[in-house]
């Protein structure tokens, strides 16, 4: 060691005896604390004592300097090292690697202060520590700055730069570099790819490698390797003998992606499993993923709801005033079976006229209107209006029942004609601030004849669709009855014609069927289109049979409740729960989780108060207040999980939720902590999470998904490896 000796000699002041007597017994204490002993041949009382205590003053001077939080500089001394020769050496490196990958490594330059003494022993101050040296070997006598505690490695180097001499030497510390490349340094080994620390290793060259080497196996508790060809030593750490938050074999760390490291948790269907054989329990936590509503459900009629009120009614009634409508509406009574009425019985034609009466009187004469075509084969291919006091739609419905009266039965049937007419008349007297209601009654089939509709052809059956079609758009409802013998009725007609418009038809074969027809009709569009609100509730089931219900926060009292063998599950699509529901729990290790959900039938339903408006008409929402049996169970085939990084495309392309209904996309933008890519739908979530569809049964133009956020132990993000490994790089010019 002693070929790196130049040819410069100096001298200094001598150091303070009290500060050298104090110096060594330090010095002599922690070479006993680090256990440190003789290395090969080299006996530790054979080194220059005085070499020593200059080097370990040298230490504490420059440590000093080096702890300032800013640029500072000061002047240190060599002492008096009589006839011999010091030196500044930069030669030799430490390098930390993380899981053994390159580009997770930090290499930092060894640079030291040495001096050569009498008897060809190198005294040398390196990395903090002092070390003694000779052609046999090398020891500790002060331990350098690599020390590891609890799991956490921290390194610290002096980067010495310029020359040195035996007189007063000036050191600058430069703060901001040092900080600058200290930080570089420490986030090169655990960000990004190098953020999940799975070993550490610690390579040193030196000339005192073998001192290093007992060092790194005394500090790291772990045994090194050895090669003199380059005076290098190596110490390895794996996993367990780093933090247990960063040993993804022992702390509660999830990640549901498919990561290479991170192979002990499994997703299928809807079913999670962690099997890290840990021991551990991890935290479960499942919420809607809206922030906002769950919207399970459909518009529809919902009978006797309570608090509900419909919006008015404008009904217009569009009867068949072909001839047979003289025949006899009860063909199976005694003495009415002639194809015409006769005395005692009962025409078709004044069965309709009844009926209407009948249900105009369950009418809202505050509110509702009434209208009446009638239509037959004429010669102009026109229908009948039948006004009320020159008025096509009527709210005073005795005056209106007169006007019934005037039906009649003659000519062939032309149906077309009746449904034209009565658009006009929703067209012109009408408006979407009303429910608008065409009940049309034939019985029997359209005349073999056709007429042109904006210059094309159409068939009476195809012209009559056609206007159904047009009541559609106008959003008028059609309900169709057949009336009489079914063998003359055309009911794939009526069918066609009620259907496209989300009307019900109905057959009616005597007058008492056709008054329980009536009934039903204005029964339904009386009671109001709704948003009825699907009672459901969610269920989480683990591998060893425990259960746990939906927990809503707040007062739940109100809410419907439904309890299977001791568990109450509670309604989590009620509008007016005082929160949106989740489950919270703990999962131990190996241990499954199924998600699944379920509807039930409803006893009563209740108004909310609460309105939507749609293309000028209010719908109210409607809650579930008794739930009863389960109806519905939403399993493993109903459901989707999405990942961190999947794509979501090919979902959203099914995703087309009513009007009143928040899609998935707006359900995520309602989230800090869930993002959508809007170009490529690649969703990015934390690493312990994973967005759960549930595939509801849909509702009349709806469809039912529930999402919901599942969070499993903890992220990634919330066991960050900082702390883990420390290292700081002090950068000191010197000069004599």
């Amino acid at each position: 060691m002693g070929s790196n000796k130049r040819e410069r000699r100096g001298q200094s002041g001598i150091i303070g005896m009290v500060i050298l007597i104090g110096l060594v017994l330090t010095g002599a204490m922690l070479v006993l604390m680090t256990g440190s002993t003789v290395i090969d041949e080299l006996q530790q009382d054979r080194a220059d004592t005085s070499s020593q205590v200059v080097m370990e003053g040298i230490d504490s001077e420059l440590s000093t300097l080096t702890s300032s939080e800013y640029s500072t500089r000061d002047r240190f001394s060599l002492g008096e090292l009589r006839r011999n020769d010091a030196w500044l050496v930069r030669d030799g490196y430490l390098n930390v690697t993380v899981n053994r990958n390159g580009t997770c490594a930090t290499e930092i330059s060894l640079s030291s202060i040495r001096y050569e003494n009498d008897d060809g022993e190198t005294v040398a101050y390196e990395a903090g520590g002092v070390w003694v040296g000779n052609d046999g070997g090398s020891a500790i006598q002060t331990p350098p700055d690599v020390k590891y505690r609890n799991g956490s490695l921290d390194v610290s180097v002096t980067n010495l730069t310029g020359d040195v001499s035996a007189d007063t030497n000036r050191a600058f510390y430069n703060a901001t570099t040092s900080k600058r490349e200290s930080t570089a340094r420490s986030q090169q080994v655990i960000t990004g790819t190098c953020a999940r620390p799975d070993n550490v290793t610690v390579t040193v060259q030196s000339d005192f490698y073998r001192g290093w080497s007992a060092h790194l196996e005394a500090e790291l508790g772990t045994e090194t390797q050895v090669h003199s060809s380059n005076r290098t030593v190596v110490a390895y750490l794996n996993q367990s003998q780093l933090p247990r938050r960063v040993d993804d074999s022992r702390n509660d760390v999830i990640n549901t992606s498919d990561a290479a490291y991170m192979e002990d948790v499994e997703i299928e269907g809807n079913t999670i499993r962690v099997t890290k054989n840990a021991s551990n329990d991890y935290r479960v936590y499942v919420e809607s993923l809206s922030k906002n509503r769950v919207d399970i459900g459909q518009v529809r009629r919902i009978e006797n709801a309570q608090n509900v009120t419909g919006p008015p009614l404008d009904v217009v009634f569009v009867v068949d005033e072909s001839g047979s409508m003289s025949w006899d509406a009860n063909p199976s009574k005694s003495g009415c079976q002639s194809q015409r009425s006769t005395a005692g019985c009962e025409s078709k034609r004044n069965a309709v006229r009844d009926a209407i009466r009948n249900f105009v009187g369950d009418l809202n004469e505050s509110k509702d209107r009434v209208g009446l075509v009638g239509f037959y084969q004429r010669a102009d291919d026109n229908a009948q209006y039948y006004r009320t006091d020159g008025r096509y739609f009527i709210d005073r419905f005795t005056a209106f029942n007169s006007t019934v009266g005037r039906t009649d039965a003659r000519g062939g049937t032309f149906g077309n004609a009746g449904l034209r007419d009565a658009n006009r008349v929703v067209h012109l007297k009408s408006n979407q601030t009303r429910e608008r209601v065409v009940v049309f009654l034939s019985d029997g089939e359209n005349n073999d004849d056709h007429v042109w509709i904006d210059g094309d052809r159409y068939t009476l059956n195809e012209a009559s669709e056609y206007r159904a079609e047009r009541a559609a758009e106008m959003d008028v409802t059609i309900h169709a009855i057949g009336f009489g013998d079914r063998s003359y009725i055309d009911e794939p007609l009526l069918k066609s014609v009620s259907g496209s418009t989300g009307g019900q038809y109905y057959l009616a074969d005597n007058a008492s069927r056709l008054d329980d027809v009536f009934e039903d009709i204005v029964t339904r569009i009386s009671s109001t289109k709704q948003i009825a609100r699907m009672p459901t509730s969610t269920s989480l089931q683990t591998g060893s049979d425990r259960t746990y219900a939906p927990q809503i926060a707040g007062d739940t009292d109100g809410i419907a409740v439904n309890t299977t063998d001791g568990t109450r599950y509670l309604n989590v699509n009620d509008p007016t729960a005082p929160t949106l529901f989740s489950h919270a729990f703990a999962l131990s290790d190996n241990e499954s989780l199924s998600f699944n959900a379920s509807t039930y039938d409803c006893a009563e339903w209740r108004g909310t108060g609460i309105a939507r408006s749609h293309n000028g008409s209010t719908y109210q929402v409607t809650r579930c207040t008794n739930m009863t049996t389960q109806d519905v169970s939403i399993g493993s085939d109903d459901a989707t999980v999405f990942r961190d990084g999947d794509d979501m495309s090919s979902f959203f392309s099914g995703d087309d939720p009513a009007w009143w209904q928040e899609n998935i996309t707006d359900a995520i933008d309602s989230r800090s902590d869930v993002q959508l890519n809007t170009t490529s739908n690649v969703v990015h979530m934390k690493s312990n999470q994973a967005l759960v569809v549930l595939d509801y049964p849909d509702g009349t133009n709806s469809t039912n998904r529930l999402a919901l956020l599942y969070q499993v132990g903890l992220a990634e993000s919330e066991a960050r490896p900082e702390g883990v490994i420390n290292i700081r790089v002090n950068n000191v010019e010197v000069d004599s």
